[in-house]
């Protein structure tokens, strides 16, 4: 790539073609409530796969706004079950980061069936 970019500019070539050969930048959002981390927006919600995170103790409801994409219930013997959508592997490690950051320990996570 970047050699195509110094020949177009080298042989003075339009900056509309330049824009032409550069790639498409991914869809990322910055999310203050998060630490200003950038985390991509995950537009194919088709291969999203169900996933269940059993919590040790109750979450208070200040933690579980940061998670917005999971959903929350009482858990047994007293814990928070925390549920949703997770896009790719990606996606799913960035919640366990998450998880370690607000010092949430995870009893038991499972792949939910379709």
């Amino acid at each position: 790539m970047l050699a195509v970019r110094r020949e177009l500019l080298e042989t003075g070539t339009g900056v509309e073609q330049l824009r032409a050969v550069e790639p498409k930048a991914e869809s990322v959002h910055t999310d203050q409530s998060f630490g200003g981390v950038a985390m991509t927006e995950h537009a194919d919600h088709e291969t999203a796969v169900r996933y269940e995170f059993l919590m040790h103790g109750i979450v208070a409801e200040t933690v579980l706004s940061a998670f917005p994409e999971l959903s929350a219930a009482k858990g047994p013997a007293g814990g928070t079950v925390l549920f949703g959508a997770v896009y790719d592997d990606a996606h799913l490690h960035g919640l366990l980061a998450r998880f370690q950051t607000f010092g949430l320990t995870l009893l038991e996570m499972r792949r939910l069936p379709d």
